[in-house]
């Protein structure tokens, strides 16, 4: 980051924080599923899902990389699975995971005894069923993304565990502190980008032609059909809790609202 070249103060950027977030998630997924199914030393696990955003083939920065490094630390036998990724990708090799990975669907899952959902892809919600029937001997899965709303039927004989997958219905006061830590982080991007855009244009704009501006940045993020869209800049104030739980991004956010 320019910005950090610079020496300037990142320690608050909500940016640096989500990207250490995302690097912790491995080690977390293997804990999340150590929870509910015991240790997986020795076990056959299918990783369904190797880019790091949904119906894509853009493997940077995913997270299905290291945690499949993580599994096979622990003897695990790994398969990893997508629909888009090409065999010969770069970062599959980078992790040395090209003898790991394929394409085909029932051959990566046939013999798993845990299948963890590492990317939303369309394809595994609308396979579901297809992909539960493949294994013959599947005992747990792991929604790490956030694929099923609901367990699928059929599957009450298969332990779940995921992300945000809570065993009863969240009270009003945790759903107002889910949305408010939301809207402090998206205000909180959109300061730190107004805050970057105007570092930039002081450091290496050499005149108003050059100049970036805020609401050109977001109008062309706006037309991103991943939904990039960035909110309006502005003060944030304190970080939501809940029963003395704060996020991290929304205190980030907090912290640098107004720098």
């Amino acid at each position: 980051m320019a910005a950090n070249r610079k020496q300037a103060d990142v320690s608050n950027s909500l940016i640096l924080q989500s990207r250490k977030i995302n690097d912790e998630s491995p080690a977390q997924t293997v804990r999340l599923a150590e929870r509910r199914f015991g240790a997986l030393d020795n076990a056959t696990v299918a990783l369904l899902g190797a880019a790091y955003r949904f119906n894509s083939e853009d493997t940077r920065n995913s997270p299905t990389l290291p945690l499949a490094r993580l599994l096979l630390d622990k003897h695990c036998v790994v398969s990893i699975h997508d629909p888009f990724v090409k065999p010969g990708d770069q970062n599959l090799a980078k992790f040395g995971l090209r003898d790991y990975f394929s394409n085909d669907l029932d051959k990566s899952v046939a013999s798993a005894d845990y299948i963890i959902f590492c990317t939303a892809h369309r394809a595994y919600a609308e396979q579901a069923n297809r992909i539960f029937a493949a294994s013959n001997r599947l005992k747990g899965v792991v929604d790490g993304c956030n694929l099923f709303p609901v367990v699928p039927p059929g599957t009450g004989n298969i332990a779940w565990t995921g992300i945000g997958k809570g065993k009863g219905k969240p009270t009003a006061g945790f759903v107002d502190f889910v949305f408010n830590s939301f809207r402090a982080v998206e205000r909180g991007v959109a300061s730190e980008v107004k805050r970057y855009i105007d570092f930039a244009n002081k450091a290496y704009a050499l005149d108003e032609f050059n100049a970036v501006s805020f609401q050109t940045v977001k109008r062309i993020a706006g037309t991103c059909v991943t939904g990039c869209a960035i909110a309006d800049y502005g003060p944030v104030g304190n970080a939501p809790s809940y029963n003395g739980f704060v996020s991290r991004l929304a205190t980030c956010a907090e912290k640098a609202s107004g720098k």
